[in-house]
């Protein structure tokens, strides 16, 4: 099996069958990482694998175990993935980043007060309410979605007020 024609048959079989595969998530431990390090509190890595691999996602017991020893990349991905919303309500509340993001009592109290908005037309108003509101839902969606202990590892990982420090 070394003439090319053979090489490329068999390179050709090799993506059909690949596309028949479980879905291989190279990349979704970014986007599963939260989820992944809450369940690692009560199962291990390759109860994790499996569990996923039951549900259609193939991840290795080992880039699980690699991702929990090496958390920073992806806390500091899903702060990148809603600190423009964070920096939208603590604007529009007037309250620091850090009081809300981890106290849910915080967050709802002041998601339910208007918005101080800095606009001078009826139109910008309308805008920034709706900006508000995206924030909003983003905040509840992507970050108020996980436990305590999960978002106090993500801030531990990150660095709250760099946009003030780059000033």
């Amino acid at each position: 099996m070394n003439s090319k024609n053979e090489l490329k048959e068999l390179g050709s079989r090799l993506v059909e069958e690949s596309q028949e595969e479980t879905f291989s998530a190279r990349g979704a431990i970014g986007e599963l990482f939260p989820f992944v390090f809450e369940a690692s509190a009560r199962m291990s890595s390759r109860a994790i694998s499996r569990w996923l691999e039951e549900n259609g996602v193939k991840l290795s017991a080992v880039t699980i175990a690699k991702a929990l020893r090496n958390q920073k990349p992806y806390w500091e991905e899903l702060f990148e993935a809603i600190e423009p919303a964070a920096r939208i309500f603590e604007e529009a509340q007037g309250c620091a980043m850090g009081e809300f993001l981890l106290r849910d009592e915080v967050f709802f109290a002041l998601e339910s007060r208007p918005p101080a908005l800095d606009v001078i037309t009826a139109e910008g108003a309308s805008e920034g309410v709706g900006e508000f509101a995206g924030a909003v839902a983003k905040l509840k969606d992507e970050w108020f979605c996980f436990s305590r202990k999960t978002r106090e590892a993500c801030l531990a990982n990150v660095e709250l007020d760099k946009e003030e420090s780059a000033t």
